[in-house]
């Protein structure tokens, strides 16, 4: 993700964080990208911790979707922390029961 994203991604999610609403990303850790990358990934991760995101690292991992408070998710073909194609789609929806269900499937 460059900067330039990241600053915007983070300057939207900060006023949600400020109310105490907890926001988790789960991406792959910088292992899993090349070694060239590896840098950008660390920083990118440390910013988004510094803002109060909460970030989970996940090998191997490809599903994209976000989740909001234990309750609002974004799911889709989007890299929301990457670069996406005209072909991508991302729908946004609110359920708790759903929400918990990703949570428990990264579990495994």
């Amino acid at each position: 993700m460059r900067k330039n994203r990241l600053s915007q991604f983070i300057k939207v999610l900060s006023p949600i964080v400020a109310k105490n609403v907890s926001v988790t990303i789960i991406t792959r850790p910088p292992e899993d990208f090349k070694e060239i990358e590896h840098a950008m990934v660390n920083e990118n991760i440390s910013a988004l911790k510094n803002a109060g995101i909460t970030v989970n690292l996940k090998s191997e991992f490809h599903q994209k979707f976000t989740i909001i408070d234990n309750a609002t998710i974004w799911y889709g073909s989007v890299k929301i922390l990457g670069f996406h194609s005209i072909e991508d789609n991302l729908i946004r929806f609110k359920n708790i029961e759903i929400a918990s269900n990703l949570f428990e499937s990264l579990q495994k």
